[in-house]
């Protein structure tokens, strides 16, 4: 699988290169998600996974083709994904939501 094909869709190229150097110096590499989670999945203790998504997000396609390749390795993994784009106000629900799945939400 070429993951960096993920990116390659990315809508600013600049960006990218900004952060990362480049699409080529993320393959194999410590930003490599899919190299990260192959190298992860064959140690004893893995972190448990939580990915959500909105549908009209434009990194819809690439969030669905990282679930399809995770759910083929052995980690406790959690997908969800509900209507809407690229937007805070999605995220945050769904960061306390998270918080409250790993039990660490404070007693209010």
């Amino acid at each position: 699988m070429d993951e960096s094909r993920d990116l390659a869709d990315y809508d600013e190229p600049k960006e990218l290169d900004m952060v990362f150097g480049g699409l080529e110096s993320i393959k194999g590499g410590v930003n490599d998600l899919y190299a990260a989670a192959e190298r992860t999945a064959k140690l004893a203790e893995k972190p448990r996974l939580y990915q959500f998504c909105g549908t009209e997000d434009f990194l819809y396609g690439s969030n669905t083709r990282f679930r399809d390749f995770i759910s083929q390795l052995a980690y406790d993994y959690t997908y969800e994904e509900s209507p809407g784009g690229h937007e805070w106000e999605l995220w945050d629900r769904r960061i306390a939501r998270f918080i409250r799945m790993l039990g660490l939400e404070r007693a209010k």
